[in-house]
């Protein structure tokens, strides 16, 4: 652990050190000039990270209505720096949900099925997938020093992407239920070998 006064530097290191492996990666991470590099269909997406053996990084949007996404959007999204960063590890899977914007509707139809799959109530909201299409984990919003949105979302994205001190909400209560059966048994037999032995 650093001493007292400099770890305040160490996010910025983080980021620094971050933002260099990114420009390290970058031939072999970057997005091809002209295309969108967030994917809308999530069987080509899926495909896309099965073929390169990466994650999908799935981000759930209101372009057109929610503040919170629109920044996202202009200062994250297509930041050369992000995707320059992420693109090796993952796909990215931009699943919008315009109130003011016409969709067609097999978009639509795709869209609202991994909402109420997943389970999202709050934009933006990001989510690590597996190749699959299957659950990993949310990336964690919550206190970060960061300069700017864009480097709030990298250290975020990164965390998640390491899978430092993240789990996944889904999989807590299971945990807990476990646990606690765990102790039930434990205790049942304890009772039991107290009354055979009084």
């Amino acid at each position: 652990m650093p001493p007292r006064r400099y770890r305040c530097l160490v996010p910025a290191f983080r980021l620094l050190l971050l933002l260099v492996a990114g420009w390290v990666a970058a031939d072999a991470g970057a997005a091809t000039v002209g295309r969108d590099p967030w994917f809308t269909d999530f069987a080509a997406a899926r495909a896309q990270a099965t073929a390169g053996k990466k994650r999908i990084l799935a981000l759930f949007t209101g372009t057109d209505w929610c503040p919170p996404c629109q920044e996202f959007e202009a200062a994250v999204a297509h930041h050369p720096d992000f995707l320059r960063i992420f693109s090796p590890a993952f796909v990215f899977l931009k699943l919008d949900y315009p109130r003011n914007t016409p969709q067609p509707p097999v978009l639509r139809a795709q869209n609202e099925e991994l909402r109420r799959r997943f389970h999202i109530s709050a934009y933006p909201t990001l989510l690590v997938l597996a190749a699959d299409g299957t659950f990993l984990l949310e990336v964690k919003k919550g206190a970060r020093a960061a300069d700017s949105t864009l480097d709030y979302y990298i250290q975020a994205v990164d965390d998640a992407r390491r899978g430092r001190g993240l789990t996944s909400w889904r999989r807590v209560p299971v945990i807990y239920i476990v646990l606690g059966l765990v102790l039930v048994v434990i205790a049942w037999q304890a009772v039991s070998r107290w009354r055979a032995g009084a």
